[in-house]
């Protein structure tokens, strides 16, 4: 079907006031009388506080409020009621180099410093547990009593039979991989406003994801009735899922307010952002998969330690939704998944792009790869043999709605000229990684799964030089998945005396254009042009409730909110134009602006004469929706995950092209083909953006980032030190939208590109090892690491020639 609005290639609404400049951060933003703060923080890893002194910084001139660990009342706070474990500032324990201790509000930044200097912490340092391994072996310290083992959260997710799929398959495998810390990296330091009103209400702006869950989280927090906290939406200088949840920072800037009597700044700086926000969990992975002869997978076994920091923050949907997103790339009737998430005294870890995914799916394409090579099998093929399709139940008793999975792959086989490149060099190349039992061929078999070809006559497995290699990977995304209350969203629309209309939805824009989305959905029901419409957002005071934009809810959720709305409005100025035009409303249209009698555009009337006649009778126009997605409750602590989980899936796959200089293990990406499966694209030139703006990110994560610790200190907190890819080091993008359109999404779209940022990841991996033709089996993928697996590869090879 054809549409005026969706499908077009819209500007932002909000491009230009950012590309001029004008856009307002919290950072940027000033109240009369506002006060700085800054925050003490934890030298040791691990202690016990015997005593703070805050008497000097107290008495110091231009400092107007001091907090501690005793102004919480003990209250902790956390994503969920089950694992609230943290203080917003400690009150008898520190758990990592970082942890909040005390707070102070002063009339400038320089004073605060100062008062920080000024107060006198008395530590008891505790031994400190640094390996989530060693963490979990009986007789270790225990870093939260509630926690045995210090197993923050412990998730065993079985569906058939795995073990006895085991006994009678014809080739198993078994690996193991591990990935890093990661940083959100966001460009914006983190910082929050805080504004205490003698009414009692207070009012916040601060970068976030979701006003709502913040909204809440103060209230119960601090002790306010929710009527008296107001959360405001503000520019967000990068999100990546690091602006989720309450920080302690939220917490401080409020109280110290309500404290001093004025409205209080804080603003991080660069270090605190990377240390003292959230990571990306560390996954050590074992990954055990069992096929028949012809590469069809028939069980899989997988067993994940996640090192998680000091709290527990998101971590229970960090190593559950990991599997939720697992049975919908592949079908694997026998399935056993179980992950163990570990408390350690290193800085927390949360929610980041992918949010457990990605460091799954680099271990199960990786090993899918291996696979083909033992088989000698084709990769693609393989993949698309057992690649999930529309209407398939998944063994948890999820439907796939809609899914564009194959066609996904083979768009990026076809843009990246894979099948014509790949096999130049196939079967030059024996598997070296380890297998448990192999019912066809003892020796590995040639490898295939990961190889691209060569170009350029550039030879694998040769000193000296450069080599190039293709890999591929696949990958799924929920898209409005279940959240309990939260998942619902409400949007609300009114029209104006001129025609124009308000739009007031919870959405939150995090730059990746949800304001444009929803004012071409509600444009598109309304007749209307998206410069009509101006959205009012993501404020708690004046618009419903929605979920945030994370979990991929925006579009599915939230936009099928705003078309509710919007459906309404049409309904109500189809029926005052019915009364004047004297007709059906049933036989109205409304397009471009004018309601008439379809079959007869001539017999109409103007939408702004429309809306005067129902003002002129008592009658505005004022559209009401909401959506919640037919989803069944999830116990992610539990590892219950059986029912509708999402009310739709997308899907990605990439292709990475890669050359690699053998001397300085230097890794380049040259290219990368990317085709993403959202449904219907509302916005094509919103979803590219997405898609583009993914690689890199995921190519960090794959290739380059790393948070570097030793003993709980972060040795690498900015950017000059992190290994952030910068828009040079960007390849480029060949971005392919596949619209597998859903029955439940507005007009049909799902979510944008998530998949593609957790596809990449392991497509640059196979990438690599097609290029130097050795394994590739932890993250990042360091010229180090490059040079000691060609230095492993050739000794091999000397081994075999003299024995």
């Amino acid at each position: 079907m054809e549409y005026a609005i969706i499908g077009k290639r819209t500007p932002k609404i909000d491009g230009v006031v950012k590309a001029m400049g004008a856009a307002r951060f919290s950072g940027d933003m000033v109240l009369p009388r506002m006060l700085y703060a800054k925050v003490l923080r934890s030298p040791h890893a691990h202690a016990r506080i015997i005593h703070i002194d805050t008497g000097r910084a107290e008495r110091l001139p231009g400092v107007k409020a001091v907090i501690t660990g005793k102004d919480t009342a003990g209250v902790r706070y956390g994503v969920f009621p089950q694992t609230r474990d943290e203080l917003a500032l400690a009150l008898d324990v520190v758990r990592y180099i970082g942890d909040e201790v005390a707070a102070v509000a002063a009339v400038d930044e320089d004073t605060a410093r100062e008062a920080l200097d000024l107060i006198k912490v008395d530590y008891d340092p505790m031994p400190a547990v640094f390996d989530p391994v060693e963490a979990m072996k009986p007789g270790a310290l225990r870093l939260h009593e509630q926690a045995p083992g210090n197993i923050a959260v412990h998730v065993r997710i079985p569906f058939g039979d795995a073990d006895g799929a085991f006994a009678g398959v014809d080739h198993i495998r078994e690996d193991r991989f591990q990935t890093q810390f990661i940083s959100h990296c966001q460009m914006e330091p983190y910082a929050i406003l805080a504004s205490f009103q003698p009414s009692g209400e207070l009012e916040v702006w601060v970068p976030n994801a979701s006003p709502f869950t913040r909204k809440r989280a103060l209230s119960n927090l601090l002790r306010l009735p929710m009527d008296n906290v107001r959360v405001h939406q503000v520019f967000i200088g990068g999100h990546f899922g690091g602006r989720s949840e309450l920080m302690s920072g939220d917490y401080c800037a409020s109280l110290l307010s309500m404290k001093a009597g004025r409205p209080v700044r804080l603003t991080y700086t660069r270090e605190e952002t990377f240390c003292n926000t959230r990571q990306k969990h560390a996954f050590d992975m074992e990954v055990k998969t069992g096929v028949r002869r012809d590469g069809t997978l028939v069980a899989q076994a997988i067993r994940v330690v996640a090192d998680g920091g000091a709290y527990v923050s998101t971590g229970a949907i960090a190593v559950t939704v990991p599997a939720v997103m697992l049975l919908a790339v592949y079908r694997v009737p026998h399935f056993l998944y179980e992950a163990y998430r570990v408390y350690t005294n290193k800085p927390p870890c949360g929610a980041m792009r992918g949010h457990g995914s990605q460091q799954i799916r680099f271990a199960v394409e990786r090993q899918m790869d291996m696979i083909a090579g033992d088989l000698d099998l084709d990769p693609v093929e393989m993949r698309l043999k057992n690649a999930v399709e529309a209407g398939d139940i998944l063994p948890n008793r999820s439907k796939v709605t809609s899914c564009g999975l194959r066609e996904s792959v083979l768009e990026t086989v076809e843009a990246s000229s894979w099948r014509e490149r790949r096999g130049a060099l196939a079967g030059a190349l024996k598997s070296t990684s380890s297998v448990v039992q192999d019912g066809v061929n003892p020796q590995g078999g040639a490898l295939k799964g990961a190889s691209g070809g060569v170009q350029e006559g550039a030879l694998k497995g040769t000193p000296g030089g450069s080599g190039r290699g293709l890999g591929l990977g696949l990958a799924s995304m929920i898209s409005g998945f279940s959240m309990g209350v939260r998942t619902l969203s409400g949007a609300f629309v009114k029209f104006n005396e001129d025609g124009q209309v308000t739009l007031l939805t919870g959405i939150v824009d995090n730059g990746q254009g949800n304001e444009t989305m929803a004012a071409q959905i509600a444009a598109e029901e309304l007749g209307t042009g998206v410069e009509d419409i101006r959205v009012i957002n993501g404020d708690t005071a004046t618009t419903p409730q929605d979920p945030g934009s994370y979990s991929m809810q925006s579009t599915f959720t939230g936009g099928n909110a705003v078309r509710a709305a919007a459906v309404d409005a049409r309904r109500q100025i189809l029926e005052i134009a019915a009364e004047k035009l004297e007709a059906n409303p049933a036989d109205l249209d409304l397009k471009e602006k004018r309601v008439f009698v379809k079959g007869s555009p001539e017999r109409g009337m103007g939408l702004r004469d429309t809306i005067w006649a129902g003002l002129a009778v008592g009658r505005p126009v004022l559209g009401r929706g909401h959506y919640m997605p037919p989803v069944d409750p999830a116990d992610w602590f539990r590892g219950r995950i059986d029912g509708q989980m999402t009310g739709a899936y997308t899907f990605g796959a990439t292709v990475a092209e890669v050359e690699v200089d053998r001397e300085t293990g230097q890794v380049t990406v040259l290219e990368v083909a990317a085709a993403h499966d959202c449904g219907r694209a509302i916005n094509p030139m919103l979803v590219e953006g997405q898609i583009e703006g993914s690689i890199p990110l995921g190519q960090g994560q794959a290739l380059t980032e790393d948070v570097v610790q030793r003993e709980g200190q972060v040795l690498n907190p900015n950017f000059a030190g992190y290994g952030m890819p910068t828009a040079a080091d960007a390849p480029r993008v060949k971005s392919i939208i596949v619209e597998a359109e859903d029955p439940n999404g507005p007009f049909g779209a799902k979510e944008a590109a998530e998949s593609i940022n957790i596809a990449i990841v392991p497509a640059l991996a196979s990438a690599v090892e097609d290029a130097i033709g050795a394994d590739v089996r932890s993250l990042p993928i360091t010229a180090e690491k490059v040079l000691n697996a060609l230095d492993s590869q050739r000794i091999g090879k000397r081994s075999q020639r003299t024995g």
